[in-house]
């Protein structure tokens, strides 16, 4: 089963929730993609699937400026965890 496709995201952070779009793109074992959020979107990179793990890296905006985050995540029929 493949993880191509568009997901709404809920993030909890310390400063309350954060909404976003998370659009994946999957050719075999490569991911890309981007993270829309009202702040912009930005590229995923790096990105690879081994079995049903994600992992990435993309930059996000808080409150102390841009950062690199490396993301993890499992999927299970088009439900990301």
């Amino acid at each position: 089963m493949s993880i191509a496709g568009t997901f709404d995201i809920t993030v909890k952070t310390p400063v309350g929730e954060q909404l976003g779009v998370f659009v994946f793109v999957v050719e075999g074992e490569l991911l890309t993609g981007s993270l829309t959020t009202p702040k912009g979107t930005v590229d995923l990179s790096e990105g690879k699937i081994i079995g049903n793990k994600l992992d990435f890296f993309t930059k996000i905006t808080t409150p102390m400026g841009k950062m690199k985050a490396h993301i993890k995540l499992k999927y299970f029929h088009h439900l990301v965890c």
